[in-house]
Parts: structure tokens; sequence; C-alpha cells
């Protein structure tokens, strides 16, 4: 019945849309962007760019696109897009504070080691799920993140996904910046006995937030039907009574992070984990 509402008011929606296509290119080198995700402003439409940077979406001449991608600026554009959108990179902001001496405290695994009792999988619609990692840290402390672990419970190798990860928003809790440098697809590469797990110590991504999300996002499939059997599927659990996980689908109007309360009440929680080195240090100004 769910399902049913969703492609109802999809297909209400649709009237008065007309398909665009665009191709992403870098400002400077001119290569094609692939993996872009693109979102039509407050309406249920959205895609990702393929791996040629091409994608298409149905809007209207008023509609705004909201265009991200790792490694590069997000834009905002009103009304169709041209043929060709260039993206800058993102330059990523240095510490206030230049590190003198510092030292290697510990190497940690922080996130959820619980045992799996739900299979979390897509309905086609550009999903996405964001896991809260907290970081316990001291005055003069911070974390570099090394590697990202994401269990499944099936992988099916035509059904790919990106990993994101995004600092935490002070004000809301919610998922906010993407941090990483590149678009990272969760494919064959990365997958080894039934997870994921992404080496990142080339990101030198040093974090000295409360807390940061770790997010998998699954490409945009616009075919309906029986999808369970030919998407890939994470594990999660109803264990958890905080709701650390956050959700959103680029075939939701709203563009915004939810929480997702299942099965009486129950709060549903992805099983992600993170290996970062935390370190001391005595900054110098």
């Amino acid at each position: 019945m769910i399902l049913l509402s969703i492609l109802l008011l999809y297909e209400t929606a649709a009237v008065g849309q007309t398909p665009f296509s665009c191709s992403l290119r870098d400002k400077d080198s001119g290569q094609p962007i692939a993996f872009a995700t693109i979102k039509v402003l407050g309406k249920p439409y959205g895609a990702h760019a393929d791996s040629t940077g091409k994608f298409t979406v149905n809007m209207s001449p008023s509609d705004t696109l909201l265009i991200s991608c790792a490694g590069y600026e997000t834009i905002k554009l009103i009304g169709p897009p041209a043929a060709v959108v260039l993206l800058t990179k993102y330059i990523k902001e240095l510490r206030p504070v230049t590190i003198g001496k510092k030292q290697v405290i510990k190497t940690e695994t922080l996130g959820l080691r619980r045992k799996s009792n739900h299979g979390w999988g897509p309905a086609g619609y550009g999903e996405e799920f964001a896991q809260r990692i907290d970081l316990s840290l001291k005055e003069n402390e911070y974390c570099r993140l090394k590697k990202v672990v994401i269990p499944c419970m099936r992988f099916v190798p035509t059904d790919p996904g990106v990993l994101h990860i995004y600092s935490m928003d002070p004000k809301t809790g919610k998922p906010e910046k993407e941090l990483l440098s590149r678009v990272y697809i969760l494919n064959e590469t990365y997958y080894r006995k039934g997870r994921f797990v992404v080496d990142l110590s080339a990101e030198d991504l040093y974090i000295d937030e409360p807390s940061f999300f770790v997010s998998f996002s699954w490409l945009n499939n616009e075919k309906h039907g029986p999808w369970l059997r030919r998407r890939t599927v994470l594990k999660s659990t109803f264990d958890i009574p905080e709701p650390i996980t956050y959700h959103r689908a680029l075939i939701f109007a709203f563009y915004e992070w939810a929480v997702l309360v299942q099965r009486d009440g129950k709060v549903l929680n992805s099983l992600y984990t993170v290996e970062v080195e935390k370190y001391s240090f005595q900054p110098t100004h």
C-alpha cells in the first residue's frame, strides 16, 4: 500500500514536467563528473549522473536543481540546465590551528557492532542512509578517519552504492557537508566477505568535532517492481532505541533527513563501523 501511494504521487506530480538531459564536467579539466546527485527541489524528482556524467531529470521551467558531488562545490540552478554544466572543485578548509607536536593515542573501531535482525534495501528511488558516528574527544584531541565498513545482507554487483562522509550540523544534529574529496563507488572492488571495506587513509580526513556521518546511497533506479530480488541489501537492526541513522530519497519532494520509525514504533538503524586513529596535539598559532 505504501509503495502504491508513492507511485500514485509520482505519476500525479509528473503532469506538466518535461525531461531535460545534461552533462556534468569539471570546470578546469573538462573531464566528465560521474555519479553526482541531482535533486529537483520541492518536487518528487531526482537522478544520479551516470559514469559519463550524463543525466536526465523531469522538471518545469521554474524549478530549481540542486547538484552535488563529492569533491565539488554544490550548486543550485533555476530552470532547465544547459547541455553542459561545469562544476568547481571543492577546496578543503585548512584547520585554523597549526598542529605542533602530536602523538598517536590509539587506533579504535567506532559505530554499531550488533547482530543484524533486518535487511535494509531500496525501492529504486535514490535512497540514502546516513549513520552518526560519535567521537569521544577531549580537548586538544582529534581523529583521522582510516577505514569504513558497511555490512551487507546481499550484494548485487549490478547494484553498487556511493559512499559519503558528512559533517554534522550543530543545530539539527543531522548530516550537513560532504567531506570526501572524490566519489567512492561501492562495487566488487570494495566488497569482501559480506561487507564493503573502504580504506580512506589517502583522504587525510581529520575530524575534531563530536560526531560525523557515514552514508550509503543507492543509485537511482526508476524500474519498479520486486526490487529486493535484484538490489543490494544492507544489514540493520531494531535493537538500538536511539535514532542515529537518518534517511532521505530523491522521490521525496522535500529533500530532508528524517529518522525511519517502523515496526510498532521501533527505530531502524544501520550497522556501519569505522576505524579511526586518535591524536593529541600541542596547538601553536
